[in-house]
C-alpha cells in the first residue's frame, strides 16, 4: 500500500505514519505544510487551463533560491566575520571538532530548500544527544521562546528499537566543558 502524506505534518507524525500504519510506501513530499499547495497549484494549472502534457518529477527539495560564491563572500564581508576557505575533507573535520567542543554550526550549501520547515541546505547542526541542544538552539540562536521544533539526525548505528518506537543510544558522556559557546 502507499501514501502521500502532506499538510502540516512533523516527525512524530510521520514517524508513527511509518511505523505503525500499513502503508509500506510512504512519500513526504518537499513543502508538505499548507505552503506546499503552491506546487499543487501550479501544476494544476500548467495541466488543466494550459492544457501542457509533459510531465513534472519532484526528485529533489532544492526549489527555492541559490547565494553564489561572490553573493555569500559579500555577506561575510559586510558582517565583518573571519572565514577561510577549506577542502571538503578539513571542513569535515574542522565540523567534527566543534561538535565535539560543544559548539553549534551554521550549514549552508547550494540552493536552499522549498517549505518552511526546510533543512539540509541551510541548517543549525548540534549534537542530538545532548539534552539541553533545542533550548541552546531556540534560546541563544533563534532569539524563540522556550519551546520550538527542532529536528533530530542519528547515524543508523546509533539507533535502537524501544516499545515506543526508535531511539538514539546514549553514547556520549558529558563533560565538564560540555556547554557551548554563545553564537558570535
Amino acid at each position: 500500500m502507499r501514501i502521500i502524506v502532506t499538510g502540516a505534518s512533523g516527525s512524530v507524525a510521520n514517524a508513527k505514519v511509518t511505523l505503525r500504519t500499513p502503508f509500506k510506501n510512504v512519500y513526504f513530499p518537499p513543502g508538505a505544510a499548507d505552503n506546499g499547495g503552491s506546487f499543487g497549484s501550479a501544476y494544476y494549472f500548467c495541466h488543466r487551463v494550459l492544457g501542457r502534457k509533459e510531465r513534472f518529477h519532484i526528485d529533489h527539495a532544492l526549489w527555492d533560491s541559490a547565494v553564489d560564491d561572490v553573493q555569500c563572500e559579500a555577506a561575510i564581508k559586510e558582517a565583518d566575520l573571519r572565514v577561510r576557505k577549506m577542502e571538503e575533507p578539513e571542513l569535515i573535520e574542522t565540523a567534527i571538532r566543534a561538535f565535539e567542543r560543544g559548539e553549534i554550526i551554521g550549514w549552508f550549501q547550494g540552493r536552499m530548500e522549498f517549505g518552511a520547515r526546510a533543512l539540509g541546505s541551510r541548517s543549525l547542526l548540534a549534537d542530538p544527544r545532548r539534552s539541553d541542544i533545542r533550548d541552546i538552539v531556540n534560546l541563544k540562536i533563534k532569539f524563540r521562546e522556550k519551546f520550538g521544533r527542532s529536528r533530530r539526525a542519528f547515524l543508523k548505528s546509533t539507533l535502537r528499537s524501544t516499545s515506543s518506537g526508535i531511539s538514539p543510544r546514549r553514547t556520549w558522556k558529558r563533560s565538564s566543558r560540555s556547554s557551548p559557546r554563545s553564537a558570535r
